[in-house]
């Protein structure tokens, strides 16, 4: 079988050497439909899309460096109960993260999908890639990709892709490799399933070896973004030391809940903080005014945040949708991963890691937390 496959490049065009390699997979019948980065038809946003037509194919951008809302969250609701369709699925690492932890709970389908994910240099915002897109236009992706290997300091990446140690994911069934490589001539694609080789081969592709030099490019960006991380870990540690100091980070959230509903794994049904819980009596509002002097509103502001740190910290990828839906500019990402960053070691857990790897709160040790115990 296929370990890695040349697609060549022509005139410097990725997408439509990517539009062959999908349209391919459509017509021989590997899967039937695709799921991938499509720009819609104003011709610059790019929107995840589902197709079954290759002659749809014409709009796609997989490898466009903007993710405007969360891909796993989005398959999730094409795999929750089985469709009778075969999927490939473009994901970027941190959203077939998400979508994994969605697996295990039982929120989506890993057998039906043929997962192909990239190496991951990071992405904008959307306001920050029409930016792009308007000076580069369909080469937006090519244009973002040279940038990021001249080390332009001037792209403004989100803070989550600058402190992500998780640029590529072994466990996809196909690797796109832009790390080390020259896109615009050539693009490499590996199977790392039997079920990814299984793919290639259907397409006859040219073998081909992996980029020379994309260990070294693994190994600068990897060391590069855990020096950011931990910077930044320290920072809002402080910051979250007490509640005094996490609700002085928080004063300005207004309740809108956009960060829980643009988190991929925040997948409860009905959020309590959505139910009569929280929609208190008007008197206890003149209460808590006439004990204290002043009440601000909403009240429940803090709570609700530490309320989804517990509940989510275990389980955050570090995708960052969260602080990109905050219509306020809170640090959410930064927030929770500093709190994950707390938790998850707890375990030995890391979430999207594998399928097979339980959840940690639903297995249960008979000797753990022995420093806590004082066994």
């Amino acid at each position: 079988m296929t370990n890695c496959a040349k697609l060549p490049v022509e005139s410097g065009d990725v997408n439509e050497a990517l539009r062959g390699f999908f349209s391919g997979l459509l017509e021989q019948d590997v899967v039937q439909a695709v799921f991938l980065p499509v720009r819609q038809p104003d011709g610059v946003m790019v929107m995840h899309t589902l197709v079954r037509d290759p002659d749809h194919l014409a709009g796609l951008d997989p490898l466009a460096p903007v993710t405007p809302t969360s891909a796993a969250r989005l398959l999730s609701a094409l795999t929750f109960k089985q469709p009778g369709y075969r999927i490939a699925a473009f994901l970027r690492p941190c959203d077939y993260r998400a979508y994994v932890e969605l697996v295990k709970l039982k929120q989506a389908d890993r057998d039906q999908i043929l997962v192909i994910t990239t190496d991951c240099e990071g992405r904008l915002e959307p306001k920050d890639f029409l930016g792009l897109a308007a000076e580069a236009g369909e080469g937006a992706a090519v244009a973002f990709h040279e940038r990021c290997v001249q080390g332009d300091d001037t792209l403004p990446l989100v803070q989550a892709c600058r402190v992500c140690e998780h640029p590529f994911h072994e466990g996809a069934d196909i690797g796109l490799r832009l790390f080390g490589g020259d896109p615009a001539s050539e693009l490499v694609l590996c199977g790392q399933t039997d079920a990814g080789a299984e793919a290639l081969d259907a397409l006859g592709l040219e073998e081909a070896g992996e980029p020379e030099g994309r260990p070294e490019v693994l190994q600068d960006t990897l060391a590069r973004r855990a020096e950011e991380r931990d910077a930044m870990m320290t920072e809002y540690g402080d910051k979250s030391s007490s509640f005094s100091a996490l609700r002085d980070v928080l004063k300005t959230c207004i309740n809108c809940y956009n960060c829980r509903a643009a988190c991929p794994v925040c997948y409860c049904r009905e959020c309590v903080f959505l139910t009569d819980t929280f929609r208190h009596d008007p008197e206890q509002y003149f209460r808590w005014a006439g004990k204290r002097g002043q009440v601000k509103l909403p009240t429940d502001t803090a709570f609700f945040h530490i309320t989804r740190m517990l509940h989510m910290s275990t389980l955050c990828v570090g995708c960052g949708q969260c602080s990109t839906a905050c219509p306020m500019d809170l640090p959410v990402m930064e927030l929770f991963r500093t709190a994950a960053g707390r938790t998850q070691p707890c375990f030995a857990y890391e979430p999207g890691r594998s399928p097979d790897e339980p959840l940690p709160l639903s297995v249960f040790e008979d000797r753990e937390f022995l420093d806590l115990t004082a066994e």
